[in-house]
């Protein structure tokens, strides 16, 4: 973890590793949970057939779910909407709309979706980390899907529902 802090702060100055920490690490220190550290496509285990199109997987900073929030809160009937994530990893972004949710005492859909097996299970340990702090009903469903010339892509779907 300190050496990926000293690259940041060789490569992109002082400014890119204490925004890292308050965007990302942060989140996880204060959630208990796994969400900021990325995987290079290098890492990855499992490479489907089309995985020269992938991207890494890099958490989401925190005040960019906050910002999308606000923004859709605020123009928009937000428990009126289901909320999709897709290529959701780690869950980070599930999570962190989930406690705005509870902060305006709201409830809403909230569904994420995958195509990476181990980020998923990693979500679904955050998830249920976030579930010992907040009552809400988790249904998580596994399956494959076939999709063009017997590429098999497996996909996870976690459906949220706040329970008020």
């Amino acid at each position: 973890m300190i050496k990926d802090y000293m690259n940041m702060l060789i490569a992109r100055g002082l400014k890119m590793p204490i925004k890292y920490f308050l965007e990302a690490h942060l989140f996880d220190i204060i959630n208990k949970t796994d969400t900021h550290k990325r995987i290079v496509l290098s890492e990855y285990k499992y490479k489907t057939k089309n995985f020269n199109h992938s991207v890494q997987y890099q958490a989401s900073w925190t005040s960019e779910i906050k910002r999308n929030f606000k923004f859709i809160n605020n123009n928009f009937s937000i428990d009126k909407f289901v909320f999709f994530d897709i290529g959701c990893g780690k869950g980070k972004v599930i999570i962190a709309w989930l406690k705005e949710l509870l902060k305006i005492n709201k409830n809403q859909k909230l569904i994420g979706i995958d195509n990476y097996l181990p980020t998923l299970k990693i979500a679904k340990k955050n998830l249920r980390k976030i579930k010992k702090k907040i009552m809400f009903f988790l249904k998580i469903y596994l399956f494959w899907i076939m999709i063009f010339q017997n590429i098999r892509i497996l996909f996870f779907i976690y459906i949220i529902h706040l329970m008020k």
